[in-house]
């Protein structure tokens, strides 16, 4: 950088000040989402999850305040929310996973209806790079936020 001329130097702050407002609001997003979301108890094969669903994701993001064109981040259609939750899988805030199926011979239910009260068994995707507005594409949170007195008391 030694011989950068002053227009690289301050195009280089303006691009690391725009990375570090993209980060911000990608978390302040990420915490609200985690707030508001429905998630569902289920199972992988190292611990309990709670998951829920790319469609479920998506509708939560156009129904909060995010869908108003006066926001810094405004999402006017469904495929705006996508992009903008391809951008947080691919930044690990949460991951992708995958159904386990356990049917058996000639058994023509589906795994849900079959398993009532059960939780569902997952494995977990680390690999994926495209979120998907499914309602039967699966998500779980990489990280929870806690708060200070959960932490201080010592539960999740």
């Amino acid at each position: 950088m030694a011989g950068a001329t002053k227009e690289e130097k301050e195009q280089e702050a303006a691009n690391k000040e725009k990375v570090k407002k993209i980060k911000r609001l990608m978390n302040e997003v990420s915490k609200y989402l985690q707030n508001e979301i429905k998630t569902t108890e289920g199972k992988t094969k190292e611990s309990s999850i709670k998951y829920f669903s790319g469609a479920a994701l998506v509708d939560t993001l156009m129904c909060s305040s995010w869908n108003d064109p006066n926001e810094d981040l405004h999402l006017e259609t469904r495929e705006d929310a996508v992009e903008f939750c391809t951008g947080l899988l691919s930044n690990e805030f949460f991951i992708a996973l995958k159904q386990k199926s356990k049917k058996k011979k000639g058994d023509t239910e589906t795994s849900k209806t079959k398993k009532k009260g059960k939780p569902l068994r997952f494995d977990v995707i680390f690999d994926a790079d495209e979120f998907l507005d499914s309602p039967e594409q699966f998500y779980m949170w990489k990280y929870s936020p806690m708060g200070i007195w959960a932490y201080v008391i010592g539960k999740d």
